[in-house]
């Protein structure tokens, strides 16, 4: 549907391993994962009854995640001696809750990025998806923006270079 993300996709992302999800303490069970400490490899838990379209958002939004620990590794987003401290965390665009900041910048340039997927060949879902609502997702987004810009210690916390991917992710989500 995308030859571009697709070529992107299979340059980054190099396993695909298939398994099932607990329940977290939050009653919920995982979609997908990957992780800063196995870059290349997502897991996915395919429900028989999980819509294609639910698979191209979880790839988009794993695939999102493994760049952000690409570009991390090359330009560092993060001062972390700060991230966990309680009153640095900042409100999750995804999950929708209080998280470390570094949690909720990946939240915000996944969101942003399973909105411009929606936008320009996944189409805008009419029902229930793997994520929130398009018009929620995006105020959900803005929210978590604004929670970490307007944050005291954002400059402390974060780097030049993950601020300027917040600002190119709220210039991106004006435009949705």
């Amino acid at each position: 549907m995308n030859p571009q993300l697709f070529e992107l996709f299979h340059l980054v992302i190099h396993s695909v391993a298939v398994a099932s999800s607990k329940l977290n303490r939050f009653q919920q069970r995982a979609s997908a994962g990957s992780s800063s400490d196995l870059i290349g490899l997502i897991w996915v838990a395919v429900d028989k009854d999980q819509a294609n379209n639910d698979l191209l958002e979880i790839f988009v939004h794993e695939m999102t995640h493994t760049l952000l620990f690409l570009d991390e590794l090359n330009a560092g987003h993060f001062n972390y001696q700060f991230l966990s401290v309680v009153e640095n965390f900042a409100h999750s665009a995804i999950l929708r809750r209080s998280r470390p900041m570094d949690k909720v910048f990946h939240s915000i340039i996944v969101a942003c990025e399973v909105l411009h997927a929606r936008e320009t060949f996944i189409g805008h879902p009419t029902a229930k998806m793997i994520h929130p609502p398009s018009r929620e997702m995006c105020q959900h987004t803005r929210h978590a923006i604004d929670s970490m810009l307007s944050h005291k210690e954002v400059e402390k916390i974060c780097t030049p270079r993950a601020i300027q991917l917040i600002e190119k992710a709220q210039s991106q989500l004006n435009q949705f």
